[in-house]
């Protein structure tokens, strides 16, 4: 079964406790992935949760000279149907959620890959070194170049944004190659940016026979 896109959305708090976004899942063998993004000079995202079921932190990733943080949370296998994201923080703040869900995903080994990095030279990429084959790339960004937001570079699709174009979030639409695969963004030079980047790899339909005419080879 081929990975698609299933819906997207997002949300922010300027101040708050926590964000709640509406999200809707359909179809089968999903995969619900958040990023999270804040400004603080510590960690204080406490957690995330769809349809109130706790959703996994995969990484926390902080932009090195600048005080915003970025999380990527997962979950499988989550609850079809319209439902709430809810982004929690132990204290008020800025506060940013974006979600995106994907049908045919495999339902175990996530993610195949992931990486983050940093940068601050203008136009960057998010790369991570891909395992299985016809995965799929997503990542979550974050500029704080104030002159403009992050574009969509060669090869990748930006889903959704927060804080007018200053954080996104972004997928491949189509299934990469193995070893090492990047999305590819634009910005003006003068920002610091972090970058996080996952491949996820698609469900295979187990066959537990080929049928008469594939025994006998035909």
């Amino acid at each position: 079964m081929a990975i698609a896109i299933d819906s997207s959305s997002t949300g922010s708090a300027n101040p708050g406790t926590s964000v709640t976004v509406a999200h809707t899942c359909t179809g089968s063998n999903l995969l619900l992935i958040v990023g999270i993004l804040t400004n603080d000079t510590t960690d204080k995202v406490t957690g995330v949760t769809y349809n109130a079921v706790a959703m996994t932190r995969l990484a926390s990733y902080q932009a090195v000279t600048t005080n915003f943080f970025g999380f990527t949370y997962y979950l499988l296998n989550p609850s079809t149907g319209a439902n709430n994201i809810v982004a929690s923080r132990s204290d008020s703040g800025l506060i940013g959620c974006m979600g995106a869900s994907y049908t045919g995903v495999s339902q175990s080994g996530f993610p195949d890959s992931n990486a983050s990095g940093t940068d601050a030279t203008g136009d960057f990429s998010a790369t991570t070194t891909v395992v299985a084959a016809n995965c799929w790339l997503w990542a979550n960004v974050r500029s704080n170049n104030g002159t403009s937001g992050i574009g969509a570079g060669a090869s990748t699709t930006i889903r959704q944004n927060v804080f007018t174009n200053a954080g996104v979030m972004a997928d491949s639409n189509a299934v990469v190659g193995t070893g090492a695969q990047s999305l590819n963004f634009t910005v003006a030079p003068g920002g610091e940016t972090y970058w996080h980047g996952v491949s996820f790899a698609p469900s295979v339909a187990s066959a537990t026979h080929r049928g008469f005419f594939g025994f006998m080879g035909m």
